[in-house]
C-alpha cells in the first residue's frame, strides 16, 4: 500500500492541467503566475502596448481601463515580467450597446440566450508580450474560472474584417450573426467555455475502497483523534446519520465532504443569533422570537457582521453585514454599533416604543458604568482591597455568583418549534488544484438531504482563510457567547438558484411593501420603492433582487448631486479618477437590502446595479445619527461592508487673502454634517473579500488605539478588501466623540491636532469595532480571556494592552482609612474620558440648581487644569468663584523637577501670560501648594472645605466643587490584572521592540508602556512620542503578522517614529495654544537653550500684548529646520497649517532666515497665511516630499556616480563637519549639470496639477491655458468686428 506521502505526490502529478510550452521557452506560464492589476500597474501595462490591440479594442487610456474594468489580471514571467493582460467587463465593450441591454442584443443578433449576467464575462482589452501570444490567454482564463466559480463564459466582442485572432482562435468558439456568413464583413464573437478551462469531476457517494484516498487529503488532525480507518468504519454502518461524498478526477478522489444529519439546534441558537434563519428550522406559527436582555456593560458584545434579516415573506432590521449592537446596559442612543445586533434589538419590532424602556432595563446593576468617573471604577479593586475584611476566597466566590447570573439573566433566546431544516458539514477538504471540486460538492451535498435547506459548519477563530468564507455566510454570535468557534450557513437556494436582478416593476410595489413591514420605519423605503417605479425618469431609480422567481431584496439609487464636495473631502483618487469624473456618472445608494442567506452574492447584486443603472461609481453615506436607532430614517444598507470605505482629506485652512483673491470651488464653503463614505465601483465589486476571524480585544480608547484601529482595519491593498470582523475595544466609557457634540465638554481635553469629531464621524469605527464599556479586571493567559467587571469573560486570540495612563485620586492618608466602604464624594470630579466631562457638567448644573454657588477648586499642574478653568467660565461660572492651585513638584507622586518643568508650559513666558489671563478672569491663584485632605460630610457624601499646604503656610478652602488633575499614573485594577496574570511589569509593562510582552498574544504600546531594560532604552518610552505614530505603526505590523502572504498590502517604508508631539487647547480669556515639538523626552527650556548647537529662534508678537498681535514662536535646529513651534493667540489659531510646518528647511519657506533678517516678517502669522505657503499644507505633501528625498538619495551624476556618496566624500574630507561654503556650491553644481533638477521640477508640478482645485494660486500648465483661452475670448485682437458679423465672415486672427 502506498504511503500518504507517496499518494498525495500522485494525485498531484495526476491532476494538474499541462499547459502549452513554447519550444523556444523553459519557462511554463500557469495559473499560479497571474495576479489581479490595478492602475498602479499601468506603466507595466504601457510597455505591452500593440497596434493590433488599438484597432481590436479601441484606443482608451490603459490607466483608465484597469481603474473601470470589472477585473484586470495580468500573467508575469520567471522574471517578474508581465507577460500578457485580460481585462473584464459585465457588458460588451460595444459604445451604440447600453450596459443593461446586451442580453436582448445577443438572443436577437446571435441566437444566445442562455448566458446570464451571473454567469458571464466580456473581454474588454487584451495585450501580450509577443513571445507569448499563443501562451498567456489560457492560464488567465483559468485563474478566472477557477477564482469566480459561478462563471461559466467569458465572450470578446471581434469587428469586421479581422479573419483570425491567434492569441485566442484555439480556446474559442467564433460565432457569426445570424445569417451571416463571411468573417471579415461583419462583427462576430469569441466565446470561451469553463468546461474547456477547469478539471472535470464525478460527484459520488464514498465507497470503503475510498478510505486510503481520502485519508490522504483529510486533515491528520481527525486521523489522530478518530483513527485511520474513521472514513471506513463510517461508510460500513448502514444505520449512521453521516454521509460522504466524493469528487473524483481520472479515478483518484480529490475532493470530500462529510455529511451529518445530526445538528445540536439548542446549542447554535443560545450561542448564535439564528433569528434570520428561523433557528435552522422549518417555520411553525408557535415560534416564540424571545426579547433578550439588554447587554449591559458586564456582558460581552455580539461579535458579527451579517447582514440585515431579510427571509422568504419579510425583512426584518434584526441583524446586518455591518451589523448594530448593545453595547451598554442603559442602551443609549450614543452606544450603537453597526458591527453587531444583538437580538435583544427584536424587542423594537415586537412592542411599542413607549415599551422599550421597561424591557431594557439594566440587568443586576441599578446605574450604569456611564455614570461613574473612570478614575473611580478604575481604582475600585483597590479599594475593595483596602475595606473589605473578607478573604479573598469569598470575593472570588462572589464574582463566580455575579458571573452565572449575568448569563442566565441574559439567556433568553427565541424558541423554534419547526422541524429541522440543517445538517452540518463535519469534514470538508480537497487537494489544493483542486479546490474548486468544493464547488460541485457543496451543491451535490443538498441531494443527500433533500428536505434540509441549509449546511451548517463551524471553523476555529485562529484559522487561516478558507474556501469557506466565498460562499457560506458567517452568523452573529450572541452578546454573552464565549463560544470559540465561528458558525456559518450556506442555503440551497445560495448555490442552486439563478439569481438575477432587474429594473423595478409595478408588480414588485406590494412584495417590496410586505417585505420591508417590520423594518424602522418601512413607509420611507416604501414610498421611496414606489416613486422609483411611478416615475420612470424621476430623480430615484429601483432595482428588483431575484433568486428564480422570487424577490429576494431591492436597491434604490439617485444621481449624486454633490460628487464635487465628496472628490475634495474624502481620498477618492485611488479609486475613481475624480479629474475625469463625467456628469451624471456617480450615483447615491438610497437603500440596499438583501436577504442573509445570500449575503455572499451582495457583490453581484452591486455589480448589477452599476450595469443597469449605468453608474460608475455608487457612493452611500453613514450619517453620525445612523448609529442611533431612535433617529435614523431607515435602515442601514447591508452592503456596506462590500463596500470601500474612504477616509476623508485634511483641508487646509484657506486664509482670508486667499479665499479673496483666488476662485476655489464652491464646495470649500458648503458645510455638511461629517458622515462615512462607503463607494462602490466595477472593479470593488470584483475585490475578494478576506476575511481575519482572529479574535482581536483591544483595551483602552485613546489616541494610540484610534490609530491602531484605522491603521489595521483601512489597510492599503489595492486588490483585496481584507477585513477584521472580530475586534473589540474595552473602555470604561466607550470611544470618544461618541456623544452628542458640546463644545464646552471637548473644550476640557489637550487636542493632538489629528482626531477630532469630524474625523471620528467621518471614519465611523463603530462600522467595524464592537465596544464593551467595562474595566478589565483579570487576563487568564492560559485560557485566552480577560474579565470584565469582575463577572463576565471575553476571550481572544490576540491580546492589545493601550490603557495608557489616567489622572488618578488623591492619596488617601493611612490614619484615614476605615473599615467601612464609603463611595466616592459626589462634588470631587477626575476628568479622564468625555463620558467624565459630561458627568461632571451635569453633576455641576443639579449642584447649582439645589444650593447657593460656592467656591469650585481646580487642582493640578497640567495643560487639563487650565483647560478646565477655560470650561468652567464657559459654562457660566463666575471668576471670583473658581481658584486655580498649582502645586509644587514636592510632593507629587512620580512627579521631579524635570517632569514638572515639562510637562506644562515649557516657557516661563508663556506660562506668565496665561496665569495673568486667568488672574484677569477673576480666578484666584495659588502656587506650589499641594493638597493635604479633605473634609467630608458623610450625610451627603459631599466635601465641604479642602487643606492645601506650601511650604510656609496651610490654607482651607470651603468649595462646592473640586476637579482634581493630580498625578497620572496606571490605574490599581490595570495594574492588578497585569501583574497577576505575569505579564512583566516594572513601573510600565515591559514590551520587546516589537511591542510584543512576555506572551507572545499579548501587545501593548503607548503611555502604558516601555521598553525591555536589555534595550538601554529609557529615551524611547511611548510616552515621549506620537501617540498617532506609534499605534498606527503597530497596527500596520499587526496586519502584516495575521494577513496570509499573498493578501499583504504593497511594501511601505520602515517604520519610525518622527511626528511630531503636538498640544493644541483652550485657555481662558479665549485664548488659543498650540505647541509643535519633536518626539523624544522633553527638556527644560532653559536647559536646551544654553547648549551650542540649539539653533536659532524667530518670535513674532508680545505675550504681554496678546490684545494687539498673538504670540508666535518658532525654533530651528543647528540644521535649519523647524523643531518646535509655540503659538498662543486670542484669535483662532490655524493649527493644522501650522503642524504641517514641523521638521520643514527654512528655504523650503520661502528662505525664511532671510526675509526675517530683512525685517519683512513683522508677523509670522500673516506670513504662513499667505498663498506662497499654501501647497505645504496639502494632505499629499509629505508624498511628495518623500519622493522628491528618494530622487536625491537614489540620483547619479553625469559621471554615473550616486549623488549621496559625492555627499559623503566631501564630508569625509571635511571630518564630518557641516560643508563649507565652496564645498556645497560644488554639489549644487553637481545637481544642475545632472537630470535630478528637471525630475524633480516634473515630479512638483505633477503634484501642483494633481491638486489644481486646492492650490489655484500656483500657475502650471493646466493655469496657463485656461489664461491664454481666456485672453483669447477678451482681447481685440481675437473678437469678431461688426463688419465680419454683417458680412457673416469667418472671425480674423492674427494668426
Amino acid at each position: 500500500m502506498e504511503s500518504h506521502t507517496q499518494l498525495k505526490k500522485k494525485l498531484s502529478s495526476q491532476t494538474q492541467l499541462k499547459p502549452k510550452v513554447h519550444s523556444l521557452l523553459n519557462f511554463v506560464l500557469s495559473p499560479d503566475h497571474v495576479r489581479r492589476i490595478g492602475p498602479q500597474n499601468t506603466a507595466e501595462v504601457e510597455k505591452l502596448k500593440l497596434k493590433n490591440t488599438e484597432y481590436l479594442f479601441g484606443v482608451m487610456p490603459v490607466a483608465r481601463l484597469l481603474l473601470r474594468s470589472h477585473l484586470s489580471v495580468g500573467i508575469y514571467n520567471e522574471h517578474s515580467e508581465l507577460a500578457g493582460v485580460l481585462c473584464l467587463c459585465c457588458y460588451p465593450n460595444i459604445p451604440a450597446l447600453p450596459p443593461w441591454d446586451w442580453e436582448h442584443w445577443l438572443a436577437a443578433k446571435y441566437e444566445i440566450i442562455d448566458m446570464l449576467p451571473l454567469t458571464t464575462l466580456w473581454i474588454h482589452y487584451a495585450v501580450w508580450d509577443r513571445r507569448y501570444t499563443t501562451l498567456f490567454l489560457k492560464p488567465l482564463l483559468q485563474w478566472v474560472y477557477q477564482t469566480y466559480e459561478p462563471l461559466e463564459n467569458v465572450l470578446m466582442v471581434c469587428p469586421p474584417g479581422i479573419k483570425r485572432l491567434d492569441f485566442i482562435e484555439e480556446y474559442a468558439t467564433r460565432q457569426l450573426p445570424v445569417g451571416h456568413l463571411f468573417v471579415l464583413k461583419s462583427q462576430s464573437l469569441y466565446i470561451t467555455q469553463k468546461n474547456d478551462f477547469v478539471a472535470h469531476y464525478v460527484i459520488r457517494r464514498a465507497v470503503e475502497e475510498d478510505n486510503d484516498d481520502l485519508v490522504a487529503i483529510i486533515p491528520e488532525v481527525v486521523e489522530e483523534t478518530y483513527g485511520h480507518y474513521y472514513i471506513s468504519e463510517i461508510l460500513s454502518n448502514e444505520e449512521s446519520e453521516r454521509q460522504i461524498i466524493v469528487a473524483e478526477h481520472k479515478g483518484c478522489a480529490v475532493g470530500v465532504l462529510c455529511l451529518n444529519e445530526v445538528v445540536n439546534y439548542d446549542l447554535l441558537n443560545e450561542e448564535f443569533e439564528l433569528v434570520p434563519y428561523n433557528g435552522l428550522k422549518k417555520h411553525n406559527v408557535a415560534d416564540e422570537v424571545a426579547k433578550s436582555a439588554a447587554g449591559s456593560a458586564t456582558m460581552l458584545p455580539t461579535l458579527e457582521d451579517s447582514t440585515e434579516h431579510l427571509s422568504a415573506i419579510t425583512l426584518t432590521e434584526e441583524v446586518k453585514e455591518e451589523e448594530e449592537k448593545v453595547e451598554e446596559d442603559n442602551i443609549s442612543d450614543d452606544d450603537f454599533s453597526l458591527v453587531n445586533l444583538s437580538s435583544s434589538l427584536i424587542l423594537n419590532f415586537l412592542y411599542e416604543e413607549e415599551d422599550i424602556s421597561e424591557h431594557m432595563s439594566p440587568t443586576g446593576s441599578a446605574t450604569s458604568i456611564e455614570s461613574h468617573f473612570s478614575a473611580v471604577v478604575l481604582n475600585e479593586e483597590y479599594e475593595d482591597h483596602l475595606y473589605n475584611d473578607r478573604g479573598a476566597d469569598n470575593i472570588e466566590e462572589d464574582r463566580r455568583l455575579r458571573r452565572k447570573e449575568s448569563r442566565q439573566d441574559n439567556m433568553l433566546v427565541p424558541t423554534f418549534y419547526g422541524e429541522p431544516d440543517a445538517f452540518a458539514m463535519e469534514i470538508c477538504t480537497a487537494i489544493p488544484e483542486h479546490e474548486n471540486a468544493l464547488y460541485l460538492l457543496f451543491e451535490a451535498a443538498f441531494e443527500c438531504f433533500p428536505d434540509r435547506s441549509y449546511i451548517v459548519t463551524s471553523s476555529p477563530t485562529e484559522s487561516t482563510v478558507c474556501y469557506l468564507t466565498r460562499h457560506f455566510a458567517r452568523v452573529v454570535p450572541r452578546h454573552n457567547s464565549v463560544f470559540n468557534h465561528e458558525l456559518y450557513v450556506l442555503h440551497k437556494n445560495a448555490v442552486l438558484g439563478r439569481l438575477w436582478a432587474r429594473v423595478a416593476q409595478v408588480e414588485d410595489k406590494e412584495i417590496i411593501s410586505s417585505l420591508v413591514r417590520t423594518l424602522v420605519k418601512p413607509s420611507i423605503i416604501d414610498d421611496m420603492f414606489r416613486e422609483a417605479v411611478d416615475v420612470p425618469h424621476g430623480p430615484l431609480k429601483g432595482f428588483t433582487f431575484m433568486c428564480e422567481k422570487q424577490v429576494i431584496g431591492c436597491a434604490i439609487v439617485s444621481e449624486e448631486s454633490d460628487h464635487e464636495y465628496l472628490q475634495l473631502y474624502y481620498n477618492l483618487d485611488d479609486w475613481m479618477n475624480t479629474g475625469e469624473t463625467k456628469f451624471g456618472a456617480v450615483g447615491h445608494v438610497e437603500q440596499f437590502l438583501v436577504s442573509p442567506i445570500f449575503q455572499r452574492h451582495i457583490k453581484f447584486f452591486l455589480r448589477e446595479v452599476h450595469r443597469l443603472s449605468n453608474f460608475d461609481d455608487l457612493m452611500y453615506r453613514l450619517k453620525s445619527f445612523d448609529f442611533m436607532y431612535t433617529h435614523r430614517s431607515m435602515p442601514i444598507s447591508n452592503a456596506i461592508n462590500n463596500m470601500l470605505p474612504i477616509l476623508p482629506n485634511a483641508i487646509p485652512e484657506y486664509s482670508k487673502q486667499i479665499t479673496e483673491e483666488y476662485h476655489l470651488p464652491a464646495a470649500l464653503n458648503k458645510y455638511h454634517q461629517p458622515f462615512g463614505l462607503y463607494l462602490s465601483t466595477n472593479r470593488i465589486t470584483s475585490m475578494v473579500r478576506v476575511e481575519i476571524n482572529y479574535r482581536l480585544v483591544v483595551v483602552g480608547a485613546g489616541s494610540t488605539t484610534i490609530s491602531f484601529l484605522e491603521s489595521l482595519i483601512f489597510g492599503t491593498n489595492p486588490n483585496y478588501m481584507v477585513v477584521f470582523p472580530n475586534i473589540t475595544v474595552v473602555s470604561p466609557h466607550g470611544i470618544a466623540y461618541h456623544k452628542q457634540p458640546s463644545p464646552i465638554r471637548e473644550m476640557v481635553f489637550v487636542g493632538d491636532g489629528h482626531l477630532d469629531r469630524r474625523y471620528m464621524d467621518s471614519i465611523c469605527l463603530r462600522t467595524y469595532v464592537h465596544v464593551v464599556t467595562g474595566v478589565m479586571t483579570m487576563i487568564d493567559r492560559k485560557e485566552k480571556f480577560i474579565s470584565l467587571n469582575d463577572d463576565t469573560h471575553l476571550p481572544y486570540d490576540y491580546l492589545f494592552l493601550m490603557c495608557g495612563e489616567q489622572f488618578q485620586k488623591p492619596p488617601i492618608k493611612k490614619k484615614e482609612i476605615v473599615k467601612k466602604r464609603v463611595d466616592f464624594p459626589q462634588n470631587v470630579f477626575i476628568i479622564n474620558t468625555e463620558a467624565d466631562a459630561g458627568n461632571a457638567f451635569n453633576a455641576l448644573k443639579n449642584l447649582t440648581a439645589n444650593q447657593k454657588q460656592g467656591n469650585m477648586v481646580v487642582f493640578g499642574h497640567y495643560l487639563e487644569a487650565c483647560c478646565c478653568l477655560a470650561a468652567l467660565l464657559e459654562f457660566g461660572v463666575p471668576g471670583n468663584n473658581l481658584v486655580y492651585i498649582d502645586p509644587s513638584p514636592d510632593h507629587i507622586v512620580k512627579m521631579d523637577r524635570h517632569d514638572h518643568l515639562t510637562t506644562y508650559f515649557n516657557n516661563s513666558a508663556v506660562e506668565t501670560a496665561v496665569l495673568d489671563e486667568i488672574l484677569y478672569q477673576g480666578v484666584t491663584i495659588y502656587q506650589d501648594y499641594n493638597f493635604v485632605e479633605w473634609h467630608l460630610d458623610s450625610t451627603r457624601n459631599f466635601i465641604t472645605s479642602a487643606k492645601f499646604e506650601s511650604k510656609y503656610k496651610f490654607v482651607e478652602i470651603e468649595l462646592s466643587a473640586l476637579f482634581i488633575y493630580h498625578s497620572k499614573g496606571v490605574s490599581a485594577r490595570t495594574f492588578q490584572a497585569m501583574a497577576r496574570s505575569g505579564l512583566v511589569f516594572n513601573g510600565r509593562l515591559v514590551i520587546d521592540k516589537n511591542c510584543q510582552t512576555n506572551d507572545q498574544f499579548i501587545y501593548g504600546a503607548g503611555p502604558l508602556t516601555m521598553y525591555s531594560k536589555k534595550y538601554h532604552a529609557e529615551h524611547l518610552m511611548h510616552k515621549y512620542y506620537n501617540a498617532q505614530e506609534i499605534g498606527y505603526n503597530l497596527g500596520t505590523e499587526i496586519r502584516k503578522k495575521l494577513i496570509p502572504k499573498e493578501y499583504w498590502d504593497p511594501p511601505a517604508r520602515p517604520p519610525r517614529f518622527r511626528k511630531p508631539v503636538v498640544q493644541y487647547c483652550h485657555f481662558p480669556g479665549k485664548l488659543h495654544y498650540l505647541h509643535v515639538s519633536k518626539p523624544g523626552p522633553p527638556v527644560p527650556l532653559e536647559v536646551a537653550t544654553i547648549k551650542s548647537n540649539y539653533g536659532r529662534v524667530l518670535t513674532s508678537g508680545d505675550c504681554k500684548k496678546l490684545d494687539q498681535r498673538g504670540f508666535f514662536r518658532l525654533h530651528l535646529n543647528q540644521f535649519q529646520s523647524i523643531e518646535t513651534i509655540t503659538c498662543l493667540s486670542k484669535s483662532p489659531i490655524p493649527f493644522r497649517n501650522l503642524i504641517s510646518l514641523w521638521g520643514h528647511h527654512e528655504v523650503l519657506l520661502n528662505h525664511l532666515f532671510l526675509r526675517y533678517d530683512l525685517n519683512m516678517i513683522p508677523d509670522l502669522y500673516d506670513y504662513f497665511n499667505q498663498p506662497w505657503a499654501a501647497a505645504l499644507y496639502h494632505r499629499n505633501f509629505p508624498k511628495v516630499w518623500e519622493d522628491v528625498y528618494e530622487i536625491l538619495v537614489n540620483g547619479e551624476t553625469v559621471e554615473g556616480v550616486k549623488l549621496i556618496d559625492e555627499v559623503r566624500k566631501r564630508l569625509e574630507e571635511n571630518e564630518w563637519k557641516p560643508l563649507t561654503k565652496m564645498q556645497a556650491d560644488e554639489i549644487e553644481e553637481i545637481c544642475r549639470d545632472s537630470h535630478l533638477i528637471p525630475v524633480i521640477e516634473k515630479k512638483i508640478l505633477s503634484f501642483l496639477h494633481k491638486s489644481y482645485i486646492y492650490l489655484p494660486m500656483y500657475t502650471h500648465q493646466l493655469l496657463l491655458v485656461r489664461w491664454i483661452l481666456h485672453q483669447i475670448k477678451t482681447s481685440p485682437l481675437f473678437v469678431k468686428t461688426m463688419y465680419d458679423v454683417k458680412k457673416e465672415r469667418q472671425p480674423t486672427s492674427i494668426f
